[in-house]
């Protein structure tokens, strides 16, 4: 397709308003409003008016950035690109309608993610690691690495130290992969791709099928670590926006 214009690109891309509108419809939605934005979407898709779109929003911000989407939709191009962006979302929303299941709480997850984490030689005891609601949904986890992390004061975490974050949806049966960086000095030395299936593994004997990651580095993810992108979540001349990178795995033998 061609490229996204501008202003839309801008919010969908810079602003961070495409992968917003996923989480809050498909990863975070419940089975409910799954089925609702998915008609809604087709809605749209059939009749070619995107005017309904910031109903889909979850949250005030983001149907204030649709609304803004919508009026940038009305240069040459813009209907094209919120249309292409749409069937990706369509995409995700059909999914998710037809393969989330839910995994059971797991009462350890948090001393099982601290071991896996520590386990590995290039974390710390001491690496700061944040643990949320581990016996909730989401559980949420983000650790920095602070030998790897240059820019690290002990205080405060740079954008492109090295961090990984990750999440366990519970109630769909998703699991995200929110970010993941090494910092450019300390590249080639596999820390990133270790943890990635470290975690992965544990993540399969807690029982999690479905693994996603949101805005991928597409080459990355589909090379190394064995996802798929669905050819309707690029969208743009060269993938200006990527929806999603996917996969389902089987149980650990």
């Amino acid at each position: 397709m061609p490229a996204i214009p501008d202003d839309i690109r801008r919010l969908l891309c810079d602003d961070g308003l495409g992968l917003d509108l996923l989480a809050q419809t498909a990863h975070y939605a419940d089975d409910d409003d799954v089925e609702y934005t998915l008609r809604a979407v087709r809605d749209m898709l059939d009749s070619g008016d995107f005017g309904d779109l910031p109903e889909l929003a979850e949250e005030e911000e983001t149907a204030e950035r649709l609304d803004a989407l919508c009026v940038a939709g009305s240069v040459p191009g813009g209907p094209e690109a919120i249309r292409a962006y749409l069937e990706g979302l369509a995409v995700s929303l059909e999914r998710e309608a037809a393969e989330r299941a839910p995994v059971a709480a797991c009462v350890d997850l948090e001393e099982r993610i601290r071991a896996t984490l520590v386990g590995l030689d290039f974390v710390a005891d001491d690496d700061p690691l944040d643990i949320l609601s581990p016996v909730g949904c989401p559980a949420y986890v983000d650790l920095l690495i602070a030998e790897f992390s240059p820019e690290y004061d002990g205080a405060d975490v740079i954008w492109r130290d090295t961090q990984f974050k990750f999440e366990f949806l519970f109630e769909s049966g998703l699991f995200l992969w929110l970010y993941g960086n090494v910092a450019e000095p300390f590249r080639g030395r596999r820390i990133g791709t270790q943890l990635f299936e470290a975690v992965e593994a544990l993540a399969l004997d807690v029982g999690f099928r479905r693994f996603c990651v949101p805005g991928p580095n597409k080459p990355y993810w589909e090379r190394v670590m064995a996802y798929a992108v669905h050819p309707k979540h690029v969208v743009g001349v060269g993938g200006e926006f990527i929806h999603e990178a996917y996969k389902t795995l089987r149980a650990l033998q």
